[in-house]
């Protein structure tokens, strides 16, 4: 695991801004809450561990302020880049894949930046926000690609150049997408 997330924020660090310095704070915590199977950023507030410290990178584990202001500022485009650059091509090379689409919307709140409206399901209405497409593999049960795009896109849109990103990066022999 530690191996895999310093090569991640190797390549994290080429492709988010750090203005505030919590990059590597905020990436390593996020890796470390998915081993330790920490589920929603809130439990940070009863997290004391030591050892959870270490593995996010200080000696004292972080608050959810910390992580969540991080995971809040990472603009779409930076968000795509290091998926692009991160993604596990070599679970469906060659072989028969079974790749499944979808989507997941991001609400924003901020009024500094001029974002897209697009429409949320969870609270029925279009607000500002910003969508994430993934890639799923249904053989292996992981995500293989993530798009990041302004709120008013839809999966429609992408569909198209995420098969095509699928056929060319992952060169599966055969492609079923779903």
């Amino acid at each position: 695991m530690l191996p895999a997330a310093m090569a991640w924020l190797r390549i994290a660090e080429a492709c988010f801004p750090d203005e505030a310095g919590s990059l590597a704070q905020g990436l390593l915590t996020s890796v470390a809450m998915l081993v330790v199977g920490l589920e929603r950023v809130f439990h940070l507030d009863e997290m004391e561990d030591r050892g959870f410290a270490l593995l996010s990178g200080g000696r004292r584990p972080p608050t959810r302020q910390t992580v969540g202001a991080w995971r809040r500022h990472i603009p779409w485009q930076a968000a795509d880049a290091f998926c692009r650059r991160t993604s596990p091509w070599e679970w469906i090379r060659g072989q028969r894949a079974r790749v499944g689409f979808d989507e997941h919307t991001v609400p924003r709140w901020t009024k500094k930046f001029s974002l897209r409206k697009g429409y949320l399901t969870t609270r029925n209405k279009h607000m500002r926000c910003e969508k994430l497409f993934y890639g799923y593999d249904l053989e292996s049960e992981r995500y293989l690609l993530l798009r990041a795009t302004p709120g008013d896109v839809e999966l429609r849109d992408v569909a198209v150049r995420l098969t095509q990103r699928v056929l060319a990066a992952g060169q599966p022999r055969q492609l079923r997408s779903y």
